[in-house]
């Protein structure tokens, strides 16, 4: 089924507008385990092509997925492009948050990608997506401040 975000209800039963990938892969496993209360974990990462452990890390929020294996999950979900592409700037948005938050952070578009792993260009697009939402503020060349660090969290 092919949804557009926000519009209808979509493969986990939810509308898929503000959700993170996290959230859209609980949601799915909570949808299925209702119907078929000995769903497992297992057999949902069977089902999505990944392994458990990758799917324990991704659901809990602890792994940022690349773009990739976000375009993957999104395939098996039956998302629309729309919405993986969604999906995917959330999750570099996502990175990029976590990478400023980190002790030894250097305010540099290339050392955000070397250590997010995501591409450059969309480590600048996350960036901008911060600043227009007014969840990163760049006070000068060496001074990137989150506005609210818990929103980068899960």
């Amino acid at each position: 089924m092919r949804t557009t975000f926000g519009a209808r209800p979509g493969p986990a039963g939810h509308k898929l507008g503000a959700m993170s990938l996290h959230q859209l892969l609980t949601a799915t496993l909570a949808r299925r385990r209702a119907v078929n209360p000995a769903y497992s974990l297992r057999a949902f990462a069977q089902s999505l092509g990944v392994h458990h452990a990758t799917l324990v890390r991704l659901m809990g929020g602890r792994t940022v997925a690349k773009a990739g294996c976000v375009q993957r999950l999104g395939r098996r979900l039956g998302l629309a492009d729309a919405e993986i592409q969604q999906l995917g700037l959330s999750e570099a948005r996502r990175g990029v948050c976590r990478a400023i938050t980190r002790r030894d952070f250097r305010p540099d578009s290339r050392w955000l990608a070397a250590v997010t792993g995501l591409p450059l260009d969309a480590v600048n697009v996350a960036l901008q997506r911060l600043l227009v939402d007014r969840m990163l503020v760049m006070r000068g060349r060496r001074d990137w401040q989150l506005q609210n660090p818990l929103e980068a969290q899960p």
